[in-house]
């Protein structure tokens, strides 16, 4: 007997899982699936929803259905804020720590 714990299953059809289930704590089960799109994190991409990827400190490109329409860029060092831009606050920073 196949088993559910934290999963989420989306765009279901009343059909669509036949048979005995065993479900356990965690799952969500609803109509609509979320959005997910390509996600920059690390120096790699994934495909995520914009709540994962933001979990993953990654930067969410809506615009861009999967990592292969929206190939990402190599991490750029100097930006130790993570902002995507390199200014004062990352000289700040690094010189001083956290702000």
């Amino acid at each position: 007997m196949p088993t559910f714990a934290s999963t989420t299953v989306c765009g279901n059809l009343p059909d669509q899982i036949l048979g005995a289930i065993n479900i356990e704590g965690g799952n969500t089960f609803g109509a609509l699936c979320p959005m997910t799109a390509a996600c920059c994190t690390n120096g790699g991409c994934v495909t995520a929803t914009e709540d994962d990827c933001g979990g993953f400190l990654g930067q969410w490109r809506p615009s861009a259905a999967d990592c292969n329409a929206a190939p990402c860029q190599p991490p750029c060092l100097a930006d130790v804020t993570g902002d995507a831009e390199v200014g004062a606050n990352d000289i700040l920073q690094a010189v001083e720590g956290p702000l």
